[in-house]
């Protein structure tokens, strides 16, 4: 159901939406909304960002979405989140 590119699978094995639990919305847009959840296993916490396929087409904004994940994959700033993990749902998945 989920494909995912990881730098470090090896050391973290496999890894969904579901390995993470929810603790509050940071913030929300016209192409998703970003959480701020907690590791499972680990109780690390992270942003998941997530996005809205249907909704970044729609509106013709595919390379600004590429782009901006370009810059967090390619960034190593205390200030700037640095992108870690990206998961591509192939079915819908229904926020509300």
């Amino acid at each position: 159901m989920e494909q995912m590119c990881d730098r470090s699978v090896a050391k973290t094995g496999a890894i969904s939406v579901r390995s993470f639990r929810t603790i509050k919305v940071i913030g929300k847009g016209s192409y998703g909304k970003v959480l701020l959840v907690e590791k499972k296993d680990s109780g690390k916490m992270y942003a998941l960002k997530i996005l809205k396929k249907g909704e970044i087409l729609r509106r013709n904004q595919l390379e600004h979405t590429l782009d901006e994940r370009r810059i967090l994959v390619s960034t190593a700033h205390f200030v700037v989140l640095t992108l870690r993990k990206e998961m591509i749902a192939f079915l819908p998945i229904y926020y509300r």
